[in-house]
Parts: C-alpha cells; sequence; structure tokens
C-alpha cells in the first residue's frame, strides 16, 4: 500500500516528531510504501527509501488562517502524484484540513490519529 503521511517532523524531539517516527518506521517495516510531507525546517532523514518533500508551515504558526490549507494542498499536489497513492494519514491535528482537501480532490481516504493536547482542544470550544 502507497501511503502519504503529513506531519510536521520525524524527529524524536518534540511528541509529534517521535510519534511520526514511530508509525513511519513500523509502515516501512510492514512493506508499505510512505510518501512523506513534513515542515519546511524538518530535516532527519530516518529512512532513505521514503520519498519526502518539506512544505508545510509550523503545525501552529497558521492555524488561525483556513484558507491557507488550499495553498498548502495545491504545493503537495504539485510535487506528488495523488494518483498513485492508496490512502492518506494525517498525524498532525492542525493539518488535517490539507488531509481533508487531498482526500476530496483525490477520491483517496484519508486518516487522522488525534492524541494528546490538541486531540482535544477542538472541544473546548463546543
Amino acid at each position: 500500500m502507497k501511503i502519504l503521511i503529513i506531519t510536521n517532523s520525524v524527529e524524536p524531539t518534540s511528541g509529534w516528531g517521535r510519534y511520526s517516527q514511530e508509525i513511519l518506521t513500523g509502515l516501512v517495516k510492514q512493506g508499505h510504501e510512505v510518501f512523506l510531507v513534513c515542515a519546511k525546517k524538518s530535516a532527519n532523514d530516518i529512512n532513505p527509501q521514503t520519498s519526502r518533500i518539506n512544505v508545510l508551515p509550523s503545525p501552529l504558526s497558521d492555524k488561525k488562517n483556513f484558507w491557507l490549507c488550499f495553498y498548502y494542498a495545491w504545493l503537495i499536489k504539485k510535487q506528488v502524484n495523488l494518483a498513485a497513492i492508496d490512502a492518506i494519514h494525517c498525524l498532525v491535528e492542525s493539518y488535517a484540513p490539507i488531509a481533508s482537501f487531498l482526500s476530496g480532490i483525490s477520491g483517496r481516504p484519508y486518516f487522522l490519529t488525534a492524541h494528546g493536547t490538541f486531540g482535544v482542544k477542538f472541544f473546548k470550544n463546543c
């Protein structure tokens, strides 16, 4: 299976990064082909077989501007053959609108893993 992973980094210096690194490593060990989309400043390459682009903003920098998700989805679409992807897995909650939009234009299912503080922050205003 070819999976597009959307995360901020795979560096174990943050919770999102450590979790993403473990998910990525597990998927590759199980024989899945992974294409990784990360934040611009993410530089660690834990798996040389994994294709990767760094185009996203910091997960906290643009969270108040929903409309930027269309721009970042467009950047990803320009560099990733979405027709070759089987599923989209978003590992950072603030990137969920990007994953949702990519799913809508590609017809591919997307999954969101929500955990920790940001996983429940949405419900604060309900």
